[in-house]
């Protein structure tokens, strides 16, 4: 007997690296739930970030006049708004899914291949910590000004003797003379160099869905927005109730909150796999 022809479900994904990384879960938990009942493709703007992934049969820009193609279609919308709610982007999305998620955080299937196209930047020959900064963010007011990026990767360097990679766009100054990639990769290349580095330290950013993929630690450096609706387990916000704006976070209050890491056994990169589990 034949078995049953699998549905075709479609799911898109508006916005781009935060928004897929936070959707991902719902989207491994709803194909937890169906198994062999549905055949799921998504869509997005950073779709290769699916690439490997176990629940996902393909993963492309869709063009919106091939929708007819499936069964029957979700579009996970809002994420921003969520988190101006309170809610974060991850909840958010198992809401819109109507699932229950077993697991919060994001995942990545890396592979051998993706950590052999960094190799051409030689991170492995950089001491450890490996601390990775994306001092980028959307808007204007995620921003931690320039000066005090420079200062910080000073102590990084000096203090810990850390090698400090630079990760973002190419439009982004470069905040000292470590390893600078800005404008050199892809969103899941990214996603290999943070899984090489110790630490990252960001503001408002994908990277911060991207290092949670991949689980290395991150500080991440916040304001106007409730921490839990933004960070990760795993993660530590640099943020309080008294501060209003990002920029009003010291350096020292960066620093200190390395040091804490670092006595909780700051893990080292290199112990970490190269494959997830996406059970």
């Amino acid at each position: 007997m034949t078995p049953p022809t699998a549905r075709k479900v479609l799911i898109e994904i508006d916005g781009d690296v935060m928004e897929a990384m936070c959707a991902e879960p719902a989207i491994r938990a709803f194909k937890a739930a169906v198994l062999e009942a549905a055949e799921v493709t998504v869509s997005c703007r950073p779709c290769d970030l699916f690439r490997d992934h176990p629940g996902i049969a393909q993963f492309t820009l869709l063009d919106p006049a091939a929708r007819t193609e499936f069964h029957s279609c979700r579009r996970l919308t809002g994420a921003a708004e969520a988190m101006r709610s309170g809610l974060h982007p991850v909840r958010h999305f198992a809401q819109q899914m109507q699932v229950e998620l077993q697991d919060t955080r994001p995942w990545i299937g890396l592979d051998s291949f993706d950590l052999v196209r960094t190799q051409r930047f030689n991170i492995e020959a950089l001491p450890h910590p490996r601390i990775a900064v994306a001092a980028g963010a959307a808007v204007q007011s995620d921003l931690w000004p320039l000066q005090k990026w420079i200062q910080l990767a000073q102590v990084l360097q000096t203090r810990l003797h850390g090698a400090v990679i630079q990760l973002g766009t190419a439009e982004e100054p470069v905040i000292d003379d470590g390893l600078s990639l800005l404008g050199r990769l892809s969103a899941r290349e990214t996603a290999a160099v943070l899984s090489r580095c110790d630490l990252l330290i960001t503001t408002n950013n994908g990277c911060i869905d991207l290092a949670a993929a991949v689980q290395t630690p991150a500080i991440v450096l916040i304001a106007g927005v409730e921490p839990a609706a933004r960070i990760h387990a795993g993660q530590t916000a640099c943020s309080s109730a008294a501060i209003r704006n990002i920029e009003d976070i010291s350096v020292d209050t960066v620093v200190e909150a390395i040091a804490s890491l670092s006595r909780q056994a700051l893990p080292d990169s290199s112990t970490r796999p190269i494959h997830g589990d996406a059970a």
